[in-house]
């Protein structure tokens, strides 16, 4: 427990600051101190009409566990006794994080287990929390989103009651930088606002960290899964479930916002932030690995994207006010039920307004990269019949060929397929699962921040998504990339088994 007094001197035996500034420089250091978070801090000062003091108020308050602002008086036993109380309450919070079993994961810094005591604590029925591993990375942002740098740890759990009552329901904690927590913490906020299975329990950000809590999706109580485990399930279990699957997903999404038609320029349909200098290098460090034979390394995969850019012609196309933003594999929890599996979409980022399918695009190219290739050669080349000639579902898929996962992949994508061309037309949904194999080719340079498995399957569906692109989608691209390149033939015999 820390007492500060905003006019203490900066060395023992000075008399007091004529000013609070030294004290409010020690309420910061205290309020950002990392490594040993302070859980009880109480300013006691007789000076407080020389502060800000709604804003003092509320730097004391958010900046710790139990933060108070006292004027000095003879009469502060009770506030003392009681902030003493207040800290045995914080120490004696019980957190047991279970064994990852062979995943590795990172520990916990004390900045996450004092934002995890402090979520216990703003309920009285709370007293700890009893959780296993669900995600890891870290991210290496740079420029404006350097302050986003650092780890996003998820675990599930549940918190462990008073009384000898038991355990709460399924429970999420995603612990990340504070850099950026405001809009998670919003985006959070607008899905609960868009889905009745999603629940917000708290939200906090001190020093360098933010903690979101919300409550498992789905009707049971039982952990849920993610797709990503859901598709290394046995064929046979799981594949004729995948069209509901695909299904709730897509009425989830649908529910975000409102589509109406519009009329733009393709090139203000990709996404703005590609870099094609990074995009061309993480190519040629790739692209000659000896994993990825059949890949042309001097092929530049940035080509129809320079023509995209330089594209002036109006596409038609669907826009939703409102999309997921991060559609990945693994934020679609499957809740296993009696009358059969459902999934529920959850944790999003970038809830903004884009092309209606953007979100399909995301979920077809991370369910390629994002999976381990569980025995398979290569899950890119397993599914690269889907970039031939068409953006139909191709009719001959054999289903019985290769393992559980890239069975289970392949059903997942012609559900995809048939969802997003119910949607929009196979040309603008070329383009946008280009798109994202693009962005997930250039997320390549930070390895330790993307979730790609295997950066030669990026490289793979790159290659085969931008001679694919022109082939389906030649109206987008201008009257001289009609006809089909030279690539064709390199793509066919790269398919070849």
């Amino acid at each position: 427990m820390v007492i500060l007094d905003l006019r203490l001197p900066e060395s023992p035996g000075l008399p007091p600051m004529a000013s609070v500034d030294s004290g409010l420089r020690l309420l910061e250091q205290c309020a950002h101190r990392n490594a040993y978070p302070i859980p009880v801090l109480l300013v006691i000062s007789g000076h407080l009409d020389q502060t800000n003091q709604r804003y003092l108020d509320t730097q004391v308050r958010n900046g710790f566990a139990f933060g108070r602002v006292l004027v000095k008086s003879n009469n502060l036993e009770d506030e003392l006794l009681a902030s003493i109380r207040d800290a045995e309450r914080y120490c004696g919070v019980g957190i047991h994080v279970r064994d990852g079993g062979e995943l590795r994961y990172p520990t916990l810094s004390p900045r996450d287990e004092d934002l995890l005591r402090r979520c216990v604590l703003q309920n009285q029925e709370r007293v700890g929390v009893d959780l296993e591993w669900w995600a890891a990375e870290y991210m290496r942002p740079t420029g404006e989103f350097k302050e986003c740098k650092g780890w996003t740890k998820t675990l599930m759990g549940r918190f462990v009651l008073s009384r000898g009552i038991g355990l709460s329901r399924p429970t999420f904690f995603k612990l990340s930088p504070d850099g950026g927590a405001d809009q998670v913490s919003r985006e959070a906020q607008i899905l609960a606002h868009k889905l009745s299975h999603i629940k917000v329990h708290n939200s906090i950000i001190a020093g360098d960290r933010s903690v979101l809590v919300t409550e498992k999706v789905g009707e049971s109580n039982q952990p849920p899964i993610s797709l990503e485990t859901f598709l290394g399930k046995p064929a046979e279990q799981i594949q004729a479930t995948l069209p509901s699957i695909v299904a709730d997903v897509v009425t989830q999404v649908r529910s975000l916002g409102e589509v109406t038609p519009d009329q733009g320029r393709v090139s203000k349909l990709v996404w703005k932030g590609h870099d094609k200098a990074r995009i061309l290098s993480e190519w040629k460090k790739f692209a000659g690995a000896k994993k990825s034979v059949g890949v042309d390394p001097d092929f530049d995969p940035t080509s129809a994207l320079d023509t995209l850019t330089a594209h002036d012609s109006p596409v038609q196309h669907q826009v939703q006010t409102c999309l997921h933003g991060d559609l990945n594999i693994t934020n679609i929890a499957i809740d296993e039920l009696p009358s059969g599996p459902r999934a529920y979409i959850f944790d999003a980022s970038g809830c903004v307004a884009g092309v209606n399918v953007r979100d399909l695009a995301m979920l077809e190219v991370t369910a390629l990269l994002h999976q381990s290739r569980d025995g398979e050669v290569c899950l890119v080349r397993h599914c690269s019949e889907f970039y031939r000639d068409s953006v139909e579902p191709p009719a001959d898929i054999d289903f019985t060929a290769g393992t559980n996962r890239a069975r289970n992949t392949l059903s997942l994508l012609v559900e995809i397929r048939k969802q997003a061309l119910a949607q929009t037309t196979p040309a603008v949904y070329a383009l946008m699962v280009y798109d994202q194999a693009l962005v997930q080719l250039g997320g390549l340079e930070w390895l330790s921040g993307n979730k790609i498995c295997n950066p030669s399957d990026a490289v793979h569906l790159v290659w085969l998504t931008a001679q694919w692109l022109p082939r389906v989608a030649s109206q987008l691209l201008g009257p001289e990339q009609r006809a089909v390149d030279r690539g064709h033939t390199a793509t066919e015999e790269m398919m070849e088994p």
